[in-house]
């Protein structure tokens, strides 16, 4: 059931032919031709899954995006929005035409890579939340490249225009053919990221950023201009772990 203030529900999405997606988008009046121009070369096949279950109206989840975008705070009351969904995907395979992957050496080669065991799991509202991803990206050829990815995350809105999530757990592993490996980063201890709107100007945030550039002449107009966020971090710790030398 769908309602301005109350409401639940379940959806369930199966992807099972890109190509005929791609086709489709292409067939839109107005926008079809702009998609169509921007996916030029690019091209999927494999299959991905999405379900999704929400609890709450439509009109509370507008009135919280629309206080969160502003940064003011969540509107009080008993009504809230909670949603939790999933995205799986055993095997996707993504060509990309040359001029997306950035090349400069002029070849006419597509790029293909390939996403396996894509999972992620989200869960909660925007005052509290939780995140699990888990995903393989492989760059095949002889050259090949592997990286693997998982990592769970927790935070939301905790106060008018203050964001706050907390990273558990990280794991990346990466493999280049061309070089010894693989390389690990894993995360030893949680990292709590905070972020929030500021209409003043930049302070002791920022004390490293000016004492860098401290012998550029100074810019008044620069020294006025509001800073547009504020980003502190925690001080978790990493353990990187590689191939031994010799």
């Amino acid at each position: 059931s769908i309602a301005p203030r109350n409401g639940a529900g379940n959806l369930q999405l199966q992807w099972a032919d890109p190509a005929r997606t791609q086709r489709w988008l292409a067939s839109l009046p107005g926008v079809g031709t702009p998609i169509q121009n921007a996916m030029q070369g690019a091209s999927a096949t494999g299959a991905a899954q999405l379900t999704a279950r929400w609890k709450g109206g439509w009109q509370t989840l507008s009135d919280q995006l629309a206080a969160a975008s502003a940064g003011r705070a969540q509107p009080t009351g008993k009504d809230t929005f909670e949603l939790q969904a999933s995205v799986s995907a055993p095997r996707l395979n993504i060509t990309l035409p040359p001029s997306a992957t950035g090349s400069s050496t002029g070849g006419t080669a597509p790029q293909a890579i390939e996403l396996l065991g894509v999972s992620a799991e989200l869960s909660g509202s925007l005052a509290q939340a939780t995140l699990a991803l888990s995903a393989e990206a492989r760059k095949p050829g002889p050259q090949e490249q592997r990286a693997n990815l998982q990592t769970r995350v927790a935070g939301g809105l905790t106060n008018a225009g203050l964001w706050q999530a907390t990273i558990n757990a990280l794991r990346l592993q990466v493999q280049d053919a061309q070089h010894p490996g693989p390389w690990a980063l894993q995360l030893a201890e949680p990292l709590t990221l905070t972020t929030s709107a500021s209409n003043t100007t930049a302070s002791a945030a920022t004390a490293p950023l000016r004492a860098a550039t401290a012998s550029k002449p100074p810019d008044t107009k620069a020294a006025k201009t509001s800073a547009p966020f504020k980003l502190q971090a925690s001080a978790g710790q990493a353990v990187v772990t590689g191939p031994l030398p010799g």
